[in-house]
């Protein structure tokens, strides 16, 4: 079952009031939406919540450290995520809404305005219910003291200073967050899309790298935002770890691919443009760390040494 526009919140509507118990994975969050959920979902439901809440996120207020605060210390428990894109909803763990319906005002069309959005009903199955799990065990538990380094955060800096920012800085100065390690793997979502040297008709491929790496900023964020990325953390440990400091493009191929941790595993070639997409990346945004030449008609990639 497709829903459009504000069928979709109707549904979500008659789904909260007959819940007992909700999960919802979304981007961005408004307060207006959950003074919707608290008027249509049952006194003591339990429920949980997943949300981007990057620097940007929090600054512009397309998702709501109000909102989180308030359902905090209403008894809804929240996680912060960085690489939140889904919207997704889960009623009683058997069924479920999937599609570009944020938990928002625009998104659900509350006002009676507001964005075009397609969700769809679906099922849920054991497998879902794991690969949800896996998102809130990888996320950050929202506490009282996260709330107050939010808040001063939020009250000494402006919208630009989260464009300009480093966003692992801020992640890992206000949040806590250990490093990247090899042992943590990479999803097809980490990897870059689009081969910057070479011009891309892929919309989704482009909205993709654009969420990801950032692309609405100035040259000099974009490039703070990949050094920040997981991929990035990925080929600096790599190249650590391999002899030299350097390696291959067929090494590096079979990195990412034993790396990958995606159900279904794309096909060697496709692993091979993903590669091709992240040397791009590198030599445009990573020049004063990455080294990459041709020898013997394959690209090798290095780390340069810190005197160059």
């Amino acid at each position: 079952m497709s829903l459009i526009g504000k069928d979709f919140s109707k549904h979500l509507e008659d789904a909260f009031s007959d819940a007992n118990s909700l999960m919802v994975v979304s981007a961005y969050l408004t307060m207006p939406a959950v003074d919707f959920l608290f008027d249509k979902l049952p006194l003591g439901v339990p429920a949980r919540f997943v949300v981007r809440a990057r620097p940007e996120d929090i600054l512009s207020g397309s998702c709501d450290l109000d909102a989180i605060k308030t359902m905090h210390y209403s008894g809804i428990k929240c996680y912060l995520n960085r690489e939140v894109h889904a919207k997704l909803y889960v009623i009683d763990q058997s069924f479920g809404f999937i599609g570009s319906a944020n938990f928002t005002n625009n998104g659900l069309r509350l006002a009676g305005y507001g964005n075009l959005e397609l969700s769809t009903k679906i099922d849920i199955s054991d497998t879902d219910l794991s690969l949800i799990e896996t998102i809130i065990e990888d996320s950050i538990p929202v506490t009282a003291d996260l709330i107050k380094k939010l808040e001063i955060y939020r009250k000494d800096h402006a919208i630009s200073d989260a464009i300009s920012a480093p966003v692992d800085s801020w992640w890992n100065e206000l949040l806590g967050l250990q490093e990247y390690s090899l042992e943590d793997g990479l999803y097809v979502t980490d990897l870059p899309w689009i081969d910057l040297s070479e011009p891309s008709l892929d919309s989704i491929a482009i909205e993709h790298d654009r969420d990801v790496f950032h692309f609405e900023s100035s040259l000099g964020a974009i490039e703070q935002r990949f050094k920040a990325s997981k991929i990035f953390s990925f080929v600096r440990s790599s190249l650590q770890e391999s002899e030299n400091d350097c390696l291959y493009f067929g090494e590096l191929t079979a990195l990412v691919h034993s790396a990958l941790k995606d159900d279904i595993l794309p096909y060697r070639s496709e692993i091979k443009q993903y590669v091709a997409n992240l040397i791009s990346y590198l030599q445009l945004l990573a020049k004063d760390q990455i080294a990459i030449d041709r020898p013997n008609y394959s690209q090798r990639i290095s780390l340069k040494q810190s005197n160059d």
